[in-house]
């Protein structure tokens, strides 16, 4: 069977998350045999629903029979409950091929693994957030920190990056962020404004073994040519090492 894979991220206006996606999926080709269909949630983008129509009638002309959508999306909510399941729906009326909606990547086992290579025993790490106004959210995301031993905060719920840097400094941040834009910004500028010591590292997108976790997630047999897989690149490194990592 010809499946087309469409990965769906949130969308931005800022447009490094757009690169950064086109990106991803250009790396991963060489995975798949050929690079999956992008499309955005929200952004200056047309629906979701009319994306996925014209992806799949322009593949359906190559011989697709079938599609099948991933959202790149960290959390189970409202995205993930409500808004990607009606797009879904919309196109489907529209097109004669199956569409099925595939499970969020962060509730995948591939997310987990992709921070379990991150733990250092002995080394205090928090796990960074953006927040969310629902509290079943954020209870997602302590109940993860705590499965690595590590301590949650947000950028826009309690308890705040801003306000736990003025306490104490931890000797890692890791930021449960995608790609680069302006949350993840916005944390950097948090940390010069806290004179933080702690080590921020990038997003997630530019984790040495993400592509690996973005493929197992895909269902697609990894092929590793070198050891990341087993000596696995841990935050923070020497400084310079990570390229947008900043150490304060």
């Amino acid at each position: 069977m010809s499946t087309l894979r469409i990965l769906v991220a949130h969308g931005s206006r800022d447009p490094r998350s757009a690169i950064a996606l086109q990106q991803l999926a250009t790396e991963l080709a060489p995975r798949l045999g050929s690079a999956p269909a992008i499309a955005f949630l929200e952004g200056p983008h047309p629906p979701l629903s009319e994306q996925i129509v014209q992806l799949a009638q322009q593949a359906k002309s190559q011989g697709t029979i079938a599609v099948q959508i991933y959202p790149l999306f960290l959390l189970a909510g409202t995205h993930t409950t409500e808004d990607l399941p009606a797009a879904v729906a919309t196109a489907q009326e529209q097109l004669r091929l199956p569409v099925e909606l595939q499970a969020a990547w962060g509730e995948s086992s591939s997310l987990r693994n992709l921070l379990r290579s991150q733990v250092q025993p002995q080394t205090e790490t928090w796990l960074l957030a953006h927040g969310s106004r629902r509290s079943a959210a954020n209870q997602r995301i302590e109940q993860l920190a705590a499965e690595f031993g590590w301590s949650p905060v947000f950028c826009r719920a309690e308890p705040f990056l801003g306000d736990r840097l003025a306490d104490t400094q931890p000797q890692r941040i890791l930021p449960l962020l995608l790609f680069p834009g302006p949350i993840y910004d916005s944390v950097q500028n948090i940390c010069v404004a806290a004179n933080a010591t702690a080590c921020l590292a990038p997003p997630l997108s530019q984790w040495p073994l993400f592509l690996d976790a973005i493929a197992q997630w895909l269902q697609v047999d990894v092929l590793i040519s070198d050891n990341r897989a087993s000596a696995p690149t841990r935050f923070p490194q020497k400084p310079g090492e990570i390229g947008e990592k900043i150490c304060y």
